[in-house]
């Protein structure tokens, strides 16, 4: 899939919410979110994780200037921590939701 279309057919659609042919509504996700602004908090997520320079460019496809890029590698150590920082923001994204969604469905308390 072409990126223009999988961004139209898509993206787009996922991000503004839309209604399938089957007639079901698909909410928005986030009307306006792009894959840029995906890689900006994500790059602000390995920041605030104290993830090392080299191991965040490496992540997001990106190369050092001068001679870091030579001579900077990423222990498994450091990815290790990484990936352990990514999976600690998801569990608590999923707690979060499940909480916001408890709270949104519950009953109303007889007084």
């Amino acid at each position: 899939m072409r990126r223009s279309t999988f961004a139209r057919r898509i993206w787009a659609p996922a991000s503004r919410g839309t209604t399938l042919t089957d007639g079901t509504a698909w909410p928005a996700l986030k009307p306006g979110l792009t894959f840029h602004n995906l890689r900006h908090t994500h790059k602000t997520w390995l920041i605030e994780d104290n993830i090392p320079e080299v191991a965040q460019a490496r992540r997001l496809g990106h190369t050092l200037k001068g001679i870091a890029d030579v001579y900077a590698h990423v222990a498994d150590s450091v990815d290790a921590r990484l990936l352990a920082a990514l999976e600690a923001r998801w569990q608590r994204s999923l707690t979060h939701h499940a909480l916001a969604h408890t709270t949104a469905t519950a009953p109303d308390t007889p007084r």
